[in-house]
């Protein structure tokens, strides 16, 4: 499996529904990614987002094993660059569609819960919905207090890539004489 290629047309899908979405309820979210220096307020947040996990992961221990069963192999063989692209790629797209369309028609919690859902699918990954959803509230109130949508996809950027910088490098039983390819 390309994890690479999957998460780009996933995120492909979600930007398709934030334009297609965005212009039947006449929301043109687009119109919000002017860029106040306020978004940089994103960074740090994304960043605060991604330690809060770690911490919770590692408190949670074994409860959280689909880190080491599903999340650390998908980015076992990617690198820099791919992790770069990918963190941009879901941070844009799920801001565009989360915050740039759902959060107007439906407010920040229903938005929310809704994120938290997305995010989980199997059973042991049950456990990512609340803190999603949580995270999702951070990320809706960036949004409204920066008033750009800016301030959310940075945030979601940073936390991602540093998510999968951590997976890919610093994850227990990561092997650094491991090949990196996409392939």
């Amino acid at each position: 499996m390309n994890v690479l290629r999957t998460i780009l047309t996933i995120e492909a899908c979600a930007l398709g529904i934030a334009v297609a979405w965005g212009y039947a309820a006449d929301i043109r979210w687009w119109e919000a990614l002017g860029f106040p220096w306020a978004a940089l307020l994103g960074l740090p947040a994304g960043l605060v987002l991604m330690a809060v996990s770690t911490a919770a992961a590692r408190l949670a221990g074994d409860r959280v094993s689909f880190l080491d069963d599903l999340m650390a192999p998908l980015f076992r063989r990617v690198g820099l660059p791919e992790i770069a692209l990918a963190a941009g790629a879901s941070g844009f797209a799920e801001e565009a569609l989360f915050r740039g369309v759902m959060q107007p028609l439906w407010g920040n919690l229903a938005t929310s819960v809704i994120f938290g859902v997305l995010h989980t699918g199997r059973r042991d990954l049950l456990v990512l919905g609340p803190w999603a959803a949580a995270a999702s509230l951070l990320l809706g109130w960036l949004y409204t207090t920066s008033g750009t949508l800016w301030c959310p996809i940075l945030a979601h950027t940073a936390n991602n890539f540093a998510s999968m910088v951590y997976l890919r490098y610093f994850h227990p039983g990561h092997n650094p004489a491991e090949p990196v390819s996409m392939e």
